[in-house]
């Protein structure tokens, strides 16, 4: 029984962790889009503040969006906002001002 169990135990030092297995699978995010500064149609909670910084983000998401005052999370990016974003980095640089995500909305809030 004891030959069994050391069996079992040194067969699975050979398994890769489960972080390098899903970080090898999954396409790396663009580094590009980090730190860009957008422009959201709602105020943060905490400051008011309508300005986020774009970074990266856990699986399954692709970027995170916090506030540029106070750091508080704001939400996430979505995938077609992301692709977007990137195509146009891809194709004309880095925005040097603000991008405006409107995050499902049709217009952007009216500020008062």
């Amino acid at each position: 029984m004891a030959d069994l169990f050391s069996t079992a135990l040194s067969s699975t030092e050979d398994f890769m962790p489960l972080g390098k297995i899903v970080s090898s699978v999954l396409p790396a995010p663009n580094p590009a889009i980090n730190g860009l500064v957008a422009k959201l149609p709602d105020i943060c909670k905490k400051c008011g503040s309508h300005l986020a910084i774009i970074g990266p983000a856990p699986v399954p998401h692709r970027a995170s969006l916090h506030c540029k005052e106070c750091r508080a999370f704001r939400g996430w990016v979505s995938d077609t906002s992301f692709k977007f974003v990137s195509k146009v980095i891809e194709q004309f640089g880095r925005p040097a001002e603000p991008i405006l995500i409107l995050r499902g909305k049709s217009e952007p809030e009216v500020e008062r």
